[in-house]
């Protein structure tokens, strides 16, 4: 039989496995049902089972076991294995004398007590009892299970065994004739176990640890307790001790600096610990932590502020905001902190994510009714007022519940939402006093999280808040230059500072010289590099103490200092032991930040990780970010978990990654939609490609429902590109939602061509699936990229397909014969148009007004109004439909109506209504983060102030729009390049009007340029005509008028001005050609042409 935790291969007989001792019998890994050995499924439960070994199961590709780590500490096994613990000996004095006295059973009776009480202590402290040796007892703590405080559970069990000790010996004196008394000697570091027979001890011992630990027991007085320098620094803030002279023990070069514990100290908790040890010596910054200060008490007047510090990465910034913050928390300020973090960028809304479920003292214990619970309790103690906000929070939070907001609710409408969800939480927070909000590493900001705080910035101005951002210099801030903002540029320290760290953190007086200014040379005063020097320094030995004074072992020149921090990092990751470093390398694998139980669960060492984790803490390589409400870490320094990242071979990482999000399948089976960015993350670098590609495509589609499109956009062509090259065998369903949820965010950025040929994909899978509502559903979003896309030949023909699949579904039937219409209007076939548009009146009055059509529809019948000239019937229309739009649609289907409203009002001589409109339409779409359609709103504002001859303002609004869309440009964004063809005729007229001829020609003849570019086709019938009158216009008024004409005569050409419906070409190409006739003094065949 084969042992399912080590793979041994066993004796069918066998009931404990040969090499690691676990009982074989076979368990569901669901009900834990004792089942028979082969069972495939669970008599009790019906679960499946996986009847290879875990190791097994976990090693192949694509496969996740029912149980893919071990759920019980590893076991130590014959071979040994190396293990972080702590070991305790303590002798009996006064036996010798006790056994001449008393008789030899009546010894029996008193160790036996001794004994028995002793292995109670060492018990209830978490330690074994490995063996009594006579009249000493060896009891280990971090075997076999870890504890984050062994030591301190050791020395604590020491204690409690000396008094038991005094209190027997005080009981029985009389008896006994002599008091007895215990000494004892506790040592930690590494030591090797090995099962063995129990007459020998639970397990044998192997390692200098042990000897050493044994050594210091024999070395204390009578009542006296030792403990090593490796345990000292663990139980230090714990405990009173005081040193020892240096011991020289046999088998060692160099001797030993014990210290003597006396007693517990008034320290009891880890965050005490903190404040009694305190951090290193702050330097360079105070003028810094003034104007923080100074910004503080202006927010405190109900004058908000916005503080930002800028630096590059181990600058100080982190630390400045903890020495702020722990000013603050003297004064019991009101503080929110949120982190975001390298993996996070495309995790909608990360830090506030982070800053309120620590608000909320949210676990990953919790379940979703106790995370709805905290929520709701939580909230509305603050205020019951922010009870209509619940739902948005439930949803920023992904917590499921049937309160939170509805699945099919637009993604612009619910950031709108959850934007107000914040504000009103953060706002209603400051009634108990000024209120510091606090967000770090903008550089790895989300779009969403970028936009709440350019929300925040503007909704703090008149409140007692403080806002304080910090980010690395490569960030661009949106937010301009508020009144109330300070920024704050750290630089780096001056040689003196560095000079003061590193005797802070090497604990002299005074390093020397050449020692400070070449580490300063290395380090560019950059603080954290300097500490990792430091420390690397100590680590290696290449520096000693003497008294006050830093001793350098050999001259500072001889020194081979790592050219980089890389370098440096490497290296005290390759000195760690190794079970200390795998750990650490696996939470490099899980990111910044992970948590003690997911590092855990993923461990092979079970509860080493503790002592591990423990360990790395004391090197100060990572960082106890909170011990309540659970246990979480953070790396100390972002490049330490990069290199200790890229120090696993690849193979080794690709494995983690796909452990790593195996756990979290496991661990958060009821919270997955808050874990699918990073599931998406780990099985994609884990190579476990069809659940990379399920969960990119949910990352994808929660990412545009939160209107982060660009981030969207990059989940679901990495989905694509995995499909495309490795193949995958994914459900149909998921390539479906690829498909169509890649082509809608190209649609949502402009990329209609792309789109096009992406649904026919989806709508070819559909139907080869036979899923006619899904292939409805991609044909009809297939028609609308193809009418904005320019395929409307190809469009026609989907309609046509459409018609006959529709043509008993009324509601289907209204969207299919409103892009009809349209799509007639536009081709100029104005007399299909106009049945099609009375198939229309027809059908909405018999269409459910909650269809998901009626909008467009409505919208689609403004746009033909106006197409026939009747502005009026078009701005009335719209006007009244754009309040549902604003609460229900997208933003960029919402600012389309809007534009074509205002341009209505604007050609009805409504130029202030027009104005107002476009400007609540441009807030609105700055505030969604729509960056597609918001500059054709901006553009058509400086169109408005074109007509109201307000040319400088114009040109303002038009540059605006032009320069908003630049990083946006390239193969495929179609409505963009069309926004940029208009913005550049609009630019090329106003600078003409401005009698700037020179930078006019400049601006036309950039867009006559793309004629022939066929990226350049979306809405050309809107564009080209008016680049063409505009170059005719220009070339006239220079005097020009061959070229004039010959402009004239290829709009012409084009059909622009007599096949056109817009009646106003026809009316410019007139007045023009009776111009240039004018000019050349033709007046007499002014009315020679008819237009």
């Amino acid at each position: 039989m084969e042992c399912r935790y080590c793979g041994q291969d066993n004796p069918g007989q066998a009931r404990f496995c040969l090499k690691c001792g676990k009982k074989l019998d076979k368990t569901c890994h669901n009900c834990r049902q004792i089942l028979p050995a082969g069972a495939v499924f669970c008599f009790s439960c019906g679960q499946k089972q996986d009847v290879r070994p875990a190791h097994e199961t976990m090693s192949e590709e694509n496969s996740q076991s029912s149980e893919p780590f071990p759920l019980e500490p590893p076991a130590i096994t014959a071979e040994g294995e190396r293990s972080r613990a702590t070991i305790l000996f303590s002798d009996l004095s006064g036996y010798t004398a006790m056994s001449e006295r008393l008789d030899p059973e009546e010894v029996e009776n008193i160790m036996s007590r001794i004994k028995a009480e002793a292995s109670k202590i060492v018990e209830s402290n978490g330690g074994v009892v490995n063996q009594f040796i006579g009249d000493e007892v060896v009891a280990l703590f971090g075997i076999p299970a870890a504890h984050e405080d062994d030591p301190r559970r050791a020395v604590q069990t020491a204690l409690d065994l000396h008094r038991l000790v005094h209190r027997i010996s005080t009981e029985m004196e009389d008896e006994i004739g002599n008091r007895l008394h215990l000494h004892s000697g506790i040592n930690t570091g590494l030591i090797v176990t090995h099962t063995r027979d129990d007459r020998d001890g639970r397990f044998g011992l192997t390692g200098d640890v042990v000897n050493t630990g044994a050594r210091l027991a024999d070395l204390a007085d009578s009542n006296e307790l030792l403990v090593s320098p490796e345990t000292w620094k663990l139980i230090a803030p714990y405990f009173e001790t005081e040193v020892c002279e240096a011991l020289s023990m046999k088998g060692k070069a160099q001797p030993i600096i014990p210290y003597r514990v006396l007693r517990e100290s008034n320290v009891h908790t880890r965050f005490e610990a903190s404040e009694q040890r305190g951090l290193t010596r702050y330097v360079g910054r105070e003028r810094d932590l003034g104007i923080l200060e100074g910004c503080y008490r202006l927010a405190g007047e109900n004058r908000g502020q916005v503080a930002t510090i800028v630096g590059e990465a181990g600058l100080g910034k982190s630390r400045l905001l903890h020495e702020f913050r722990s000013r603050l928390q003297l004064q019991r300020v009101n503080l929110l902190i949120g982190h975001c973090t390298a993996t996070g960028e495309n995790f909608s809304y990360h830090p506030f994510q982070d800053m309120f479920r620590n608000m909320f003292c949210i676990t990953d214990e919790d379940g979703p009714q106790d995370m709805l619970e905290k929520v709701k309790r939580s909230t509305l103690s603050l205020d019951p007022f922010l009870e209509k906000h619940l739902p948005a929070l439930l949803h920023l939070l992904s917590i499921p519940s049937d309160q939170s907001l509805p699945s099919e609710m637009a993604g612009e409408v619910v950031q709108r939402k959850v934007l107000a969800a914040l504000k009103a939480l953060v706002l209603a927070g400051v009634r108990k006093g000024p209120l510091v909000m606090i967000v770090e590493d903008l550089h790895w900001i989300d779009v969403n999280s970028e936009n709440a705080i350019l929300q925040f910035i503007g909704a703090i101005v008149t409140q007692p808040v403080m806002l304080l951002l910090s980010y690395r210099p490569y960030y661009s801030p949106k937010w301009g230059n508020p009144g109330n903002l300070t920024p704050l540029v750290p630089h780096p320290l001056a040689q003196n500072g560095t000079a003061t760290i590193l005797s802070s953190l090497l604990k002299v007086e005074k390093v020397p010289l050449e020692l400070t200014a070449l580490v300063h040379e290395r380090t560019e005063g950059n603080p954290f590099f300097i500490e990792e020097v430091a420390l690397s320094l100590a680590e290696e030995g290449l520096v000693s103490r003497n008294g006050g004074q830093l001793v350098l072992t050999r001259p500072a020149t001889d020194i081979s200092f790592p050219d980089t921090v890389q370098a440096i990092v490497r290296a005290r990751i390759g000195r760690l032991e190794e079970g200390v470093r795998d750990t650490l390398r696996l939470a490099a694998v899980v990111g910044r930040e992970f948590t003690h139980n997911l590092v855990a669960r993923l461990s092979r060492t079970g509860e080493k990780v503790s002592v591990q984790l423990e360990e790395l803490k004391t090197l100060e390589m990572i960082l106890e970010k909170r011990f309540q409400p659970e246990l979480e870490y953070m790396f100390k320094h972002a490049i330490t978990q990069t290199v200790a990242y890229q120090s696993l071979l690849v193979k080794r990482r690709k494995r983690l990654h796909k452990l790593v999000g195996l756990a979290i399948e496991e661990l958060y089976v009821d919270r997955l939609a808050e874990y699918f960015e990073m599931l998406a993350y780990h099985f994609d670098r884990g190579e476990v490609w069809d659940k990379a590609v399920e969960y990119l495509v949910k990352a994808g589609m929660k990412s545009r429902k939160n209107y982060a499109l660009q981030v969207a956009q990059d989940y679901l062509d990495r989905a694509q590109e995995i499909l495309d090259k490795k193949t995958p065998d994914v459900p149909w369903l998921v390539r479906y939602d690829l498909f169509f949820q890649r082509a809608q965010t190209m649609g949502d950025r402009g990329q209609w061509r792309y789109a096009f040929e992406e649904l026919e994909a989806a709508a070819d899978l559909a139907r080869s699936e036979g899923s006619q509502d899904l292939r409805i559903a991609a044909l009809f979003a297939r028609a609308f990229s193809g009418m904005f896309g320019n395929r409307l030949g190809e469009t026609k023909t989907i309609l046509e397909e459409l018609e006959t699949i529709v043509a008993d579904k009324p509601e289907a039937l209204l969207g299919q014969t409103g892009l009809r219409a349209i799509i007639s209007f536009v081709t100029k076939d104005l007399q299909s148009g106009l049945a099609a548009e009375a198939e229309l009146d027809e059908l909405l009055d018999i269409t459910h007004p909650v269809s998901p059509f009626l909008m467009r529809v409505s919208f689609f019948k403004g746009v033909f109004n106006r197409f026939r000239g009747d502005f009026k019937q078009c701005s009335d229309s719209l006007e009244h439909l754009l309040p549902r739009m604003k609460e229900e649609a997208q933003a960029g289907v919402y600012l389309q109506a809007l534009f074509m409203c205002a341009l209505a009002m604007g050609e009805q001589g409504r130029y202030q209504d027009a104005v107002r409109l476009l400007s609540e339409g441009r807030e609105h779409g700055l505030e969604a983060g729509d960056r597609y359609t918001t500059p054709k709103i901006t553009n058509s504002l400086g169109w408005v102030y074109h007509e109201l001859c307000l040319f400088d303002r114009a040109i303002e609004f038009n540059t605006l729009a032009l320069e908003s869309i630049q990083e946006l440009l390239g193969p495929g964004t179609s409505n963009l390049f069309e926004i940029e063809s208009q913005t550049r005729v609009n630019l090329g007229e106003n600078h003409m009007m401005k009698g700037e001829l020179q930078r006019a020609l400049e601006y036309f003849e950039s867009v006559y340029e793309k004629f022939q570019d066929p990226e350049y086709v979306s809405w050309r019938v809107r564009w080209q005509p008016r680049c063409l009158l505009g170059l005719a216009e220009l070339w006239l008024a220079r005097q020009d008028t061959a070229k004039a004409q010959s402009y004239l005569d290829e709009a012409i050409k084009h059909g622009y001005i007599n096949g056109f419906p817009f009646k106003k070409y026809q009316v410019r190409a007139g007045r023009l050609q009776g111009n240039i006739l004018s000019v050349r003094g033709e007046t007499g065949r002014g009315g020679s042409r008819a237009y």
